[in-house]
């Protein structure tokens, strides 16, 4: 979920899934066989994730990963950098749709 508070702040609330995203392509063939492999931490103490992530990205393929087993963050964007991105996201969307 993400939402904007009163004082202009970007909020997100962290999942507890984790999904890896890959595939795999055979050459000479014109096909892509798309795999997603899903995992649910929320029953998993959080001192364990990091273990489970590295347990995942030996067992699935590497993924780019942090270290969670701190105490999360409440991270904030001020209003000017989130009214600068709000402005290049509708132009590109806007361009995508002039173009259809």
């Amino acid at each position: 979920m993400i939402s904007i508070n009163g004082r202009g702040n970007l909020i997100t609330k962290s999942s507890s899934k984790v999904t890896i995203k890959s595939s795999i392509t055979i050459m000479g063939t014109g096909t892509e066989l798309p795999i997603e492999i899903t995992a649910d931490f929320e029953n998993i103490p959080p001192h364990l994730h990091q273990c489970y992530i590295q347990s995942m990205m030996s067992s699935y393929g590497s993924v780019n990963t942090y270290d969670n087993t701190k105490e999360d963050e409440t991270l904030s964007i001020s209003p000017e950098i989130l009214y600068k991105e709000k402005s290049r996201l509708e132009t590109l969307i806007f361009g995508l749709f002039k173009k259809l």
